[in-house]
């Protein structure tokens, strides 16, 4: 079972029912950032399997800056992925490389 979480208010008052949380590419602005950091934090505290990964490279520092003033260890592994498929607003498909910054938590 899936499910979407309101990741931009108060990561304290998200339900976590749940083994694993995946955030994947929403690392769009500093408020989602910052607000993912929390949650994962906490998620992670609380026994729940995190991976985070992030290919838009918007927001990374301050999602890494929000878990360093948590105090929360952290790994990044850089992945660098090429891939075709659709763009948004192009009717075509295109070729992209990225670089994931792959994130898992210790501690």
């Amino acid at each position: 079972e899936t499910g979407l979480l309101d990741i931009t208010g108060r990561a304290d008052q998200v339900e976590l029912d749940c083994d694993v949380l995946v955030g994947a590419d929403c690392l769009y602005n500093k408020q989602i950032a910052k607000g993912l950091a929390r949650l994962v934090d906490r998620a992670h505290s609380e026994g729940v399997q995190v991976m985070v990964a992030d290919s838009v490279n918007i927001a990374r520092d301050e999602f890494e800056d929000e878990l360093k003033r948590l105090q929360r260890e952290y790994k990044v592994k850089t992945v660098p992925l090429t891939f075709t498929g659709s763009a948004v607003g192009v009717d075509m498909d295109v070729t992209r490389n990225v670089s994931v910054a792959v994130y898992s938590l210790r501690g």
